[in-house]
């Protein structure tokens, strides 16, 4: 696995709910900060610049272009990028 410095963040709970509702950041309500986690497989190569959101599974040998926010699982073999990352193509298995 490869993840780029300095500034690549993976996120295990969001509190997007929190700004969203005008909820203080102090209150630990479970109800609007969800906790899930992050699986990351074998031979990935994660560019800089990149936020990976909760409940995110990212496939083995993928890429993630740098810059990239994700927030849905990426799938083995596929390369994706942007805000929020998308599809760009799929990639050789060997």
């Amino acid at each position: 696995m490869h993840i780029a410095k300095p500034s690549t963040g993976i996120w295990t709970h969001s509190s997007a709910k929190k700004c969203y509702y005008g909820i203080q950041l102090s209150n630990k309500s479970a109800e609007y900060r969800p906790t899930s986690s992050v699986i990351i497989h074998d031979h990935v190569w994660i560019g800089g610049n990149c936020t990976i959101y909760p409940d995110v599974t990212i496939g083995q040998n993928a890429i993630i272009a740098p810059n990239s926010a994700v927030n849905k699982n990426v799938p083995q073999y596929t390369m994706v990028g942007g805000v929020p990352a998308k599809f760009i193509k799929k990639t050789n298995q060997v």
